[in-house]
């Protein structure tokens, strides 16, 4: 089994830019993004 990728938090940020993504809540550090068709959470760690 191949092993996840981490990526810098900042990275994730521009790229969920990129795709029409659109911060829709933060619970601490956790961000929760959505496009209104597709949603997912980016950890800030």
């Amino acid at each position: 089994m191949s092993r996840l990728v981490v990526k810098p938090y900042k990275l994730l940020q521009v790229l969920v830019k990129y795709y029409n993504f659109q911060s829709v809540r933060q619970k601490g550090s956790h961000i929760f993004v959505t496009n209104f068709e597709h949603s997912t959470v980016i950890p800030m760690h």
